[in-house]
C-alpha cells in the first residue's frame, strides 16, 4: 500500500474524513434564494449579497475544495446568455472561528462572462468537498 494512505487510495491519512456538502436553493424574485433543506446538507445556508453574488456557509472543516456551482434555468426557450458559470470566491474552511465554513459564489453569463443575475424560478446546486481529522 502507498505510504500515508488509508485503504481507499484517494484519501491520504493527513486529510482525515472527507465529506461532500450539498446546497440546493430555489431562486425567487430579485434573485433571493430559498434553501431546499430536504436536498441540502445540514448546517448549510445561502443568501444573496448583490447582483450575481451569493454567500454560503457549511460545516466547519480543516479544508474545503470547491467542486461545482450549477444553475438549472427554468427558461423554456434558453439562449446562450441563460447559461451561468458559478465561481467560488474566498472559501474559508474554519470561518474565522465562527464554527462554520464561509464563502461566496459569483455567477457570470456563459456567453460573455459578465455578472449575471439568476432568473427567478431557477435552481442552484452547489457541491463542496470538506475534510477534517476527527
Amino acid at each position: 500500500m502507498l505510504q500515508d494512505y488509508k485503504p481507499q487510495l484517494d484519501t491520504p491519512k493527513r486529510q482525515g474524513r472527507l465529506s461532500l456538502v450539498y446546497i440546493q436553493a430555489d431562486i425567487g424574485a430579485s434573485g433571493a434564494p430559498t434553501i431546499v433543506t430536504a436536498n441540502s446538507s445540514p448546517r448549510t445556508t445561502i443568501s444573496r449579497d448583490s447582483e450575481a453574488l451569493y454567500s454560503i456557509t457549511y460545516p466547519k472543516s480543516r479544508f474545503v475544495h470547491a467542486i461545482s456551482a450549477v444553475v438549472q434555468n427554468n427558461d423554456s426557450t434558453p439562449t446562450a446568455a441563460d447559461g451561468k458559470i458559478g465561481m467560488f470566491v474566498g472559501l474559508d474552511a474554519d470561518g474565522a472561528g465562527a464554527g462554520t465554513g464561509t464563502g461566496k459564489v459569483v455567477f457570470a453569463a456563459g456567453d460573455d462572462g459578465a455578472l449575471a443575475e439568476i432568473t427567478s424560478g431557477s435552481r442552484v446546486f452547489i457541491t463542496l468537498l470538506v475534510g477534517s481529522n476527527d
